[in-house]
């Protein structure tokens, strides 16, 4: 059980276990919620020990939460995390320095396209996770 700090959700969910998030403030609360959307853990309500007793109950028992959390951690540990920010650091850096005129005819040729950023749409999909990872450009 943590805070649910994007780094501390990022480093549970990797290790394939499900994951408990009391939030404080800030993302936190967003990253519990995402969490228990994907089935992979879930926010615990409060720090009373019946809530926390009970999370830990549903985190240990619920075999579909196993698998859900399993699943996201075999698919996280199979990333390159790296390369990835490096590409889409060079790709917006790139973007930004491009002229607006240009820009605007290149996002209007890739208008039928899902995403412009390819890594996007190359995620592989989980039986029974949906996960969303498209975006459309708008033009």
């Amino acid at each position: 059980m943590h805070h649910g700090g994007a780094g501390t959700t990022g480093a549970s969910l990797r290790s394939g276990i499900p994951t408990l998030i009391k939030p404080w403030f800030g993302d936190q609360h967003f990253w519990a919620l995402r969490v228990t959307k994907l089935g992979a853990g879930m926010k615990v309500a409060s720090l009373r020990a019946d809530d926390i007793a009970e999370a830990l109950r549903k985190a240990t028992t619920n075999t579909v939460m196993i698998e859900k959390a399993a699943r996201i951690g075999e698919r996280i540990r199979q990333e390159s995390g790296v390369d990835t920010a490096v590409q889409a650091i060079h790709f917006n850096l790139v973007r930004a320095a491009t002229d607006r005129v240009t820009l605007k005819k290149e996002d209007n040729k890739k208008r039928t396209e899902t995403s412009s950023f390819p890594a996007l749409s190359t995620l592989p999909s989980l039986p029974g996770i949906t996960v969303p990872v498209t975006c459309r450009s708008s033009a």
